[in-house]
């Protein structure tokens, strides 16, 4: 089985998600639980690829040099940033998990010339807004492929895009965004039909919050690896998790497929 995202060298031939554990108060332990853990590079640490910038120059750099953010690690403890890792269902991964309390948009930004957040997701009821607080024109390539959205905009300095709920599909696989203009940014998004998601930080570090009773499987997924086991979610990827007060803590290795 091979994934189409950029294949790294065998240094980065694995992920490792660490101190993986369910905290549950007391009173609500058959209810609810809480999902922290820590996603690491499981090799050396690259160096930061430098962007060549050929487009806007003056206001690209104006912040310094621009570093790819395809694959951001923390040199001190190994921790990946920009890493998705989600909830599904144990036997049914397309199945919605109950859940409310998302805020109504989510918003990325190019403020120079590379997308903030480089990843995003996006839950049940929840509109999307990209924005451009840059100087200079933007576009915004959104590629939703069969389910959608497919748009192509050029955003002038200080318009947005809005993206409302109702075009925004459910899908196990992330929509490619992109500025034809500024070759070089690139980001995704995915859209999940529950709230119980995170995105990694600098450090790695993930937490999902209000987490109700049950089996499920979690998931995770980086671009410059793909699935952090290699299968996705659809394929039965993923470890393992029940969620019912207790959550055994240990690592779990998360390997590529050759």
């Amino acid at each position: 089985m091979r994934h189409s995202w950029f294949r790294p060298g065998a240094g980065l031939a694995a992920l490792v998600v660490l101190g993986l554990l369910v905290s549950v108060p007391p009173v609500q332990a058959q209810q609810a639980g809480t999902i922290k853990g820590q996603v690491v590079l499981d090799g050396p640490v690259p160096k930061p690829a430098e962007i060549k910038v050929t487009q806007d120059p003056v206001h690209c750099l104006s912040k310094g040099k621009l570093l790819s953010d395809a694959l951001v690690v923390n040199a001190k403890n190994k921790g990946m940033k920009w890493t998705v890792v989600f909830l599904v269902d144990a036997a049914d991964p397309n199945k919605a998990i109950p859940g409310k309390g998302l805020a109504s948009k989510v918003e990325i930004d190019q403020p120079c010339c590379m997308f903030l957040p480089h990843v995003a997701v996006v839950g049940p009821g929840q509109k999307l807004i990209v924005k451009n607080s840059a100087p200079v024109p933007h576009n915004v390539n959104v590629v939703g492929g069969r389910l959608g959205p497919n748009m192509n905009p050029i955003l002038p300095p200080g318009k947005e895009l809005e993206i409302t709920a109702d075009k925004l599909k459910p899908r196990l696989l992330p929509i490619n965004i992109s500025c034809s203009i500024h070759n070089w940014m690139k980001g995704y998004v995915f859209v999940l039909n529950h709230p119980y998601f995170a995105v990694t930080d600098e450090n790695g570090n993930f937490t999902i919050k209000g987490v109700p009773a049950g089996k499920y499987r979690l998931v995770t997924w980086h671009e410059a690896i793909g699935w952090g086991d290699g299968k996705s979610p659809l394929k039965g990827g993923g470890k393992p998790v029940n969620v019912a007060g207790q959550l055994d803590v240990g690592q779990i290795k998360l390997k590529l497929v050759d």
